[in-house]
């Protein structure tokens, strides 16, 4: 016979992400372990905010994983290894993302961002994003999308690196 039963329910495993940013009053979080390419967006002024009308999921640029994620210029840039996307509105309060034209221009990872002042480029620019990746050291003084290639305002300064290893 069983005189006494307690059933303790186990917690769902939590959903650890690699990037947390915040972006127009709203959480984002990217680099999920089980899906790497996807950010996920919450509710203005919701941290917890992740279902419902108003928050949303979004596949970012086919495979591969999320390596950056920064807010700029109202709006919220996402690397990939070799292009950033841009999420911005579509005009009905809604979301999308859409690729911009940054190729070799793309951060190595979120450690290697610095925002900072800049001086000296484009008029109306008050602050830059610094960054490294596998070509060298850039500064980007703000982005737009178009079809052109290589529309962005990334300026390269320094040389051309050598010391990275493909192998690693």
């Amino acid at each position: 016979s069983i005189s006494e039963l307690r059933i303790y329910s186990v917690p769902e495993e939590l959903r650890k992400y690699k990037f947390a940013e915040v972006f127009e009053n709203r959480l984002a979080l990217a680099a999920r372990p089980d899906q790497l390419s996807q950010v996920d967006i919450t509710r203005p002024f919701e941290e917890y905010g992740m279902v419902g009308s108003n928050s949303g999921s979004f596949i970012v640029g086919g495979p591969g994983s999320v390596t950056c994620m920064v807010s700029a210029w109202n709006g919220l840039f996402v690397g990939k290894p070799e292009v950033w996307n841009q999420m911005k509105a579509d005009g009905t309060g809604s979301y999308k993302f859409e690729l911009v034209e940054a190729a070799r221009s793309a951060p190595l990872n979120n450690q290697v961002i610095v925002k900072a002042p800049v001086q000296g480029f484009e008029a109306g620019d008050k602050y830059g994003l610094f960054f490294l990746n596998r070509y060298g050291a850039f500064v980007n003084t703000g982005m737009h999308t178009d079809s052109l290639f290589d529309t962005q305002k990334a300026k390269m300064i320094s040389i051309p690196v050598n010391w990275w290893s493909g192998r690693t």
